[in-house]
């Protein structure tokens, strides 16, 4: 019977000992888990504790078994939504300080972090639901693409493949509002007309220069 309790504690211990950067949906779901197992263990052992007695908690009440299981799955959902409204904070915090350090500092290294936040594509879905910091992402990128632009595309610092594509895709999926189409196909040909990309391996910048035929010729068909 043990058993039951010390499997159920590993799940708490996992959210602590996983990587740092692990996504908090995920450590939710491992606390989640981790109740959900707990409680149900306990229920088990009171359950089997009370049958060697000979009083089955269940012939006095036939529903208990229902009622636990919605208790056990509504604290799932509860520990799963608190973590990750707390990550959420913890994302727009870290944000609203890259912004303010990128614009009102003028730190570039704020800037290129502010500006990678959407191209890792790991926060996507966040970004949908916290539109303010969808926003200072975006004016990330403009600023960032137009500190390039000023340097010239000749320049070791000059506008790169990346750059205008990124911003494209940000138009064309509407980050910050509604999709704009025509800003989106205006920045991907620009992204055509440039010779390097970030890497500089050619076989990625080809790659690169691939897709984002594809996505004008899509463009191009919705028009």
């Amino acid at each position: 019977m043990l058993v039951l309790l010390v499997i159920p504690i590993l799940f708490f211990i996992i959210p602590v000992i996983v990587k740092k950067g692990t996504r908090g949906e995920y450590k939710a779901h491992y606390l989640g888990l981790g109740w959900f197992l707990f409680l149900s263990a306990v229920m088990i052992v009171l359950e089997y504790k009370w049958l060697a007695e000979g009083v089955p908690l269940s012939s006095f009440f036939p529903r208990y078994p229902v009622i636990s299981l919605l208790v056990l799955i509504g604290l799932w959902l509860l520990s799963a939504f608190t973590f990750t409204t707390k990550t959420d904070v913890k994302i727009c915090n870290e944000i609203d300080d890259l912004y303010e350090q990128a614009f009102f500092q003028n730190d570039d290294d704020a800037l290129w972090k502010l500006v990678c936040r959407y191209k890792e594509g790991k926060e996507n879905a966040f970004f949908k639901n916290h539109k303010n910091q969808a926003y200072e992402v975006f004016k990330g990128h403009q600023r960032w693409l137009q500190l390039a632009e000023l340097e010239g595309k000749d320049s070791e610092y000059g506008p790169v493949l990346e750059d205008y594509y990124w911003l494209g895709r940000m138009y064309e999926e509407g980050f910050v509002g509604d999709p704009d189409f025509a800003q989106a196909k205006s920045y991907y040909e620009k992204a055509l007309d440039t010779t390097t990309c970030n890497c500089g391996r050619r076989r990625h910048y080809w790659a690169l220069c691939q897709e984002i035929k594809r996505r004008l010729d899509y463009l191009e068909k919705l028009s």
